[in-house]
């Protein structure tokens, strides 16, 4: 997985390219974690993701509460490729509905809605 950052105004573009799985996690982690007080906004441009697995999808749902908690708003750039429609739809989520939990007062998987 590789990432870039970049910094716009109020807007911070995290791009992410490759695998987002379970190898990767970690990283995941600290780069969402990086950018968690950059910017009032994070874009997370998904476009050039392979494939990803559920522990990428949490850490996604868990950054956006994280975000949430500090009044900041993370949602995605790009996630409608078949691959990730169908690792949300394998874990349950899907890019219209979100989580059936509703945790989040704005799902990261259903953008800015």
């Amino acid at each position: 997985m590789e990432h870039k950052i970049e910094k716009n105004g109020t807007v911070t573009t995290l791009t992410l390219d490759g695998d987002l799985t379970i190898e990767h996690a970690a990283e995941l982690k600290n780069i969402l974690s990086s950018v968690l007080f950059e910017s009032a906004k994070t874009v997370v441009c998904l476009d050039s993701v392979g494939s990803m697995d559920l522990s990428c999808i949490q850490l996604f749902c868990a950054a956006n509460r994280s975000f949430e908690k500090n009044e900041k708003r993370l949602t995605p750039e790009s996630c409608n490729s078949d691959e990730i429609e169908s690792a949300l739809l394998e874990a349950g989520f899907s890019s219209s509905g979100g989580c059936p939990e509703n945790f989040c007062e704005k799902c990261f998987w259903k953008g800015d809605v």
